[in-house]
């Protein structure tokens, strides 16, 4: 009588160790950060992507300095590991739109959303570990 009553218990416990623990993701995320360049100088203000070959596309953006550091959900930073691509779109961004300039200024958001399109095959890479200090060197060669 006691063990008929302790089974349901039993059961209870046993389901709910499991909630929440489901398949793992078939990938890994690692953090990545560094310097964004074009033709040796750092770019300011840029949002660009990484599409791995196949999984979820993260989202960097440079600040004053072109240092980046890679999102790839809204609570989750970096990017997935394996082969994949850098591409560059013009986009809005806070305050108007991506890479606006004064006069005197490129506009390197629309030059390198023209130069690495999503797509491209010029800046595929393989991520295969966490990185602070990546340089991801552009330039018109």
């Amino acid at each position: 009588m006691k063990f008929q009553n302790a089974l349901p218990l039993f059961i209870a416990v046993l389901f709910l160790s499991f909630v929440g623990c489901g398949p793992k993701l078939p990938y890994e995320v690692v953090e990545f950060e560094g310097t964004l360049t074009y033709n040796g100088t750092p770019i300011p203000n840029v949002s660009f992507f990484f599409e791995p070959i196949e999984g979820r596309t993260s989202s960097g953006e440079t600040d004053a300095n072109g240092k980046f550091s890679m999102i790839y959900t809204a609570d989750v930073d970096g990017v997935q590991t394996g082969k994949g691509h850098f591409y560059f779109i013009s986009m809005p961004s806070m305050g108007g739109l991506a890479g606006e300039t004064n006069a005197d200024e490129t506009n390197y958001q629309a030059v390198l959303s023209q130069k690495y399109p999503r797509g491209n095959s010029d800046l595929v890479v393989e991520i295969t570990k966490a990185e602070k200090n990546y340089e991801l060197k552009l330039s018109d060669e």
